[in-house]
């Protein structure tokens, strides 16, 4: 099927609402998950329902949770999101920010207990159409740990995205890369697909060259590659 934006995003606000979202929280998440889509980025679009809706029903999500903030200084604050979704807690992360640059000139939030937000780009553009300098990075709490160390064959690491943005002369520039040679829903999307995956994305659970999505989601699982492929790493190697 085939939606223009506004059916999407109605369609994913419906969604969260009946999954427990305040209305004005499911309007977050629905213009997310829609504008990634739009964006190109499917692999962090509305495929990623299905998981937010099973993670609500064990508890990893905690619709309507409020933000708190527990430690703040003119210029930076850490905040807890209390599990919501990530797309909520990562907006209101970053109004706090940008009210904090606007005041002082620079602003800096550190978020504990969130979720999956979606692309990271989409709030450092946000910053930048705001007229804002932005840097956003990604870590994770032990959960999603996909990524193989360079000559590794098992997942240890998190694809750990990093994004900064800023104005430009016609419109904002923006970088929003993984530490990963590929993010985890690209190959998501190859899986649910029934297409395989280039060369180079993943390893197989005993660490061989895999094209097969399957891979990556089976038990035990295979590994994605880390950010640079066969040249991850650059540095010295003793012994």
């Amino acid at each position: 099927p085939t939606f223009d934006f506004d059916t999407l995003r109605d369609l994913v606000r419906e969604i969260a609402v009946a999954l427990g979202s305040p209305p004005d929280e499911a309007e977050i998440i629905g213009e997310s998950l829609a504008r990634a889509n739009l964006a190109g980025h499917d692999s962090h679009g509305v495929i990623r329902l299905e998981q937010y809706a099973q993670m609500v029903r064990t508890g990893e999500i905690v619709p309507g949770a409020p933000l708190e903030v527990v430690w703040e200084t003119a210029c930076t604050a850490v905040v807890d999101g209390g599990w919501n979704f990530g797309q909520v807690v990562a907006r209101r992360s970053l109004d706090l920010g940008i009210a904090k640059a606007r005041q002082y000139g620079t602003g800096t939030i550190s978020v504990r207990h969130s979720n999956h937000l979606g692309r990271l780009g989409e709030y450092t553009l946000l910053a930048a159409e705001a007229g804002m300098v932005c840097f956003a990075t990604v870590n994770n709490h032990g959960r999603g740990n996909l990524v193989a160390p360079f000559g590794g064959s098992d997942g240890r690491l998190s694809t750990n995205p990093l994004s900064f943005a800023c104005p430009g002369p016609d419109r904002p520039i923006v970088v929003d890369i993984t530490t990963s040679v590929v993010a985890e829903g690209k190959v998501r999307i190859k899986k649910n697909t029934h297409q395989p995956v280039p060369e180079g994305w993943l390893i197989d659970n005993q660490g061989r060259p895999s094209t097969d999505p399957e891979d990556l989601y089976t038990t035990p699982r295979g590994a994605i590659l880390p950010f640079g492929g066969a040249v991850g790493h650059k540095g010295l190697r003793w012994g």
